[in-house]
């Protein structure tokens, strides 16, 4: 599995919506909070693993797409 499909913070069109309309307008911490707040949370939540969200592209991906929202998780290997 590639690694930002792990990280994909939801394949929910609705939410996925939802988190779009917010992105140009938080940060990326913000976006984090807002996400917890339609119940959207990492692999591994807690204490010690609640990254941020970010855009990202797959490979594959032209940049004039609108990337992945993801979890901006510090992947050695990205």
């Amino acid at each position: 599995m590639n690694e930002m499909t792990r990280w994909k913070v939801t394949d929910d069109p609705d939410l996925e919506r939802q988190l779009r309309e917010r992105i140009d307008d938080l940060g990326s911490r913000e976006m984090a909070e807002f996400a917890h707040s339609l119940g959207l949370y990492p692999p591994g939540f807690g204490p010690t693993m609640n990254p941020p969200i970010a855009l990202a592209w797959f490979p594959d991906m032209d940049f004039d797409e609108d990337g992945v929202i993801v979890w901006d998780v510090d992947e050695p290997e990205e």
